[in-house]
């Protein structure tokens, strides 16, 4: 079963308008059987924080649907937690899902 790690922004594009990120994230909750999620409780956090910022909540139906998805994550996503802090790219954010990534494709750290 393929393992996916999901970028923030892939997500926030999905909820803004309808394009390829959309399409990506409506394939993998309407297909889940076919895809395993794969997130860390810190990607859920950042997840959470850039889902509630208020710049977003002027779209419409924006902070409904936000609500749904970040509910849908946590419920079908599978849990991993990366044992070794990656500071390999310079965004700490990125780390996390290489770190994330890492773990889940079990290479040893």
């Amino acid at each position: 079963m393929p393992r996916l790690v999901i970028d923030t922004n892939v997500f926030i594009s999905s909820l803004l308008r309808r394009s390829y990120p959309f399409l990506v994230v409506d394939t993998i909750f309407k297909e889940r059987k076919n895809f395993e999620l794969c997130v860390s409780n810190e990607l859920l956090n950042e997840y959470n924080d850039v889902f509630n910022r208020i710049k977003f909540f002027k779209y419409v139906d924006y902070e409904i649907k936000s609500k749904i998805l970040l509910s849908d994550i946590k419920k079908f996503g599978i849990k991993y937690s990366p044992s070794v802090k990656i500071d390999t790219i310079k965004d700490e954010a990125d780390n996390r899902l290489l770190g994330l990534f890492l773990k889940y494709a079990k290479l040893n750290i």
